[in-house]
């Protein structure tokens, strides 16, 4: 991917907030995108890594991934 002279290019994206509010506060969740040119070359990893810091960071005990289908190869693999 080549950035243009103003703005370089975004590879991925992700975000944590709780699970469910109240008494399940401590308790994480995130989703995640990687723009497909870039699939395959460890970013999905490096937002992993700092998802679980972050997290931890925040105060969350434990992180849950509502929406990861077993079609879903990649994310499944990426946390595994």
């Amino acid at each position: 991917i080549e950035p243009d002279d103003v703005t370089p290019p975004v590879l991925g994206c992700f975000y944590i907030k709780p699970n469910f509010p109240g008494r399940c506060s401590h308790v994480a969740n995130g989703g995640f995108i990687v723009d497909p040119r870039v699939r395959g070359s460890r970013v999905g990893t490096l937002m992993g890594a700092c998802f679980k810091r972050y997290a931890k960071d925040l105060g969350y005990k434990a992180a849950y991934f509502n929406l990861v289908f077993e079609s879903n190869q990649v994310s499944v693999k990426l946390w595994e």
